[in-house]
């Protein structure tokens, strides 16, 4: 008995032991992307003519991404991946990917909160959408690629609520540091794109003919990102069952809603009551 109490208690301890250098290996390794990516921005090349794309993730970066890179470019679509020609600055920082080569302008885009974002001198187009959509979309994108098996109410309470869209906005649209930034609303963008791809080329100074209009309009269509969304999404490794392919999933606006129950709705909207109320988005609950 008292050697079988001896290995019980020595299995326990190494399975703690484990559970702890895990944990150890995991924090250094999100010490070491942070520092990856510090040192990146700090380092960076910025250009005068860079155009950057900030918004709070699932706020329809991708499609900003590629309106902007239609209008700037002849809308050449043989890249493999949008980040190709549109790098996501953090994830470049991680994976080592150079930016220098980029011809002018560049389309750069970024998750950053306004307090870690440098005083550049291009432009930034600031995408938002509606926190609720952002949310239940955010929740299938952690879903399909992060978390599998996540429950709603674990998504909103230990993700949502942690990762706080209404400050990220906030910080954004009260834009202290009076940075170039043109503000795109999600939903403006989707059911009015003529108008809004008009007035974002009138931002970035371009010329902008009826034969290029139509093409963004085309090319930045939910039909024809879905169809080619392999350009858009995660890169699917080998053996790898995550749904890569619901990148882009459905593009919708106002149904977020549906997903938060009453007391979510309250807290939500105390939240953006707080935040976000001033700045007249017309996102509230």
């Amino acid at each position: 008995m008292k050697e079988t109490g001896k290995a019980s208690f020595l299995l326990r301890c190494t399975r703690l032991l484990f559970k702890w250098i895990s944990s150890l290996f995991y924090m250094m390794g999100l010490l070491r992307k942070a520092l990856q990516k510090s040192i990146f921005i700090q380092e960076f090349d910025y250009r005068k003519d860079d155009v950057y794309i900030v918004t709070y993730m699932k706020s329809g970066t991708t499609l900003l991404q590629m309106v902007v890179y239609q209008l700037l470019t002849d809308g050449d679509m043989d890249f493999g991946h949008i980040y190709d020609v549109s790098p996501w600055i953090e994830y470049a920082a991680v994976i080592g990917q150079s930016l220098h080569m980029l011809p002018s302008p560049r389309v750069l885009k970024s998750h950053l909160e306004y307090k870690d974002f440098p005083k550049v001198k291009g432009k930034i187009i600031y995408g938002i959408r509606n926190g609720m959509d952002v949310a239940v979309s955010m929740f299938h994108h952690y879903n399909d690629l992060e978390l599998s098996g996540l429950k709603w109410d674990q998504f909103y309470d230990r993700v949502f609520m942690k990762k706080s869209w209404f400050q990220h906005v906030h910080a954004w649209k009260q834009n202290r540091r009076k940075l170039d930034v043109f503000y795109v609303r999600y939903e403006d963008l989707t059911k009015n794109m003529r108008k809004t791809v008009e007035d974002l080329a009138a931002f970035l100074g371009v010329k902008l003919t009826e034969e290029m209009l139509q093409r963004v309009l085309e090319r930045c269509s939910f039909g024809y990102m879905k169809l080619n969304q392999e350009k858009f999404g995660g890169h699917k490794p080998k053996q790898d069952r995550r749904k890569y392919d619901q990148f882009i999933r459905k593009g919708e606006s106002g149904k977020g809603r549906s997903q938060f129950n009453e007391a979510q709705v309250e807290e939500y909207n105390m939240l953006y009551n707080k935040y976000l109320s001033r700045h007249e988005l017309g996102y509230g609950a």
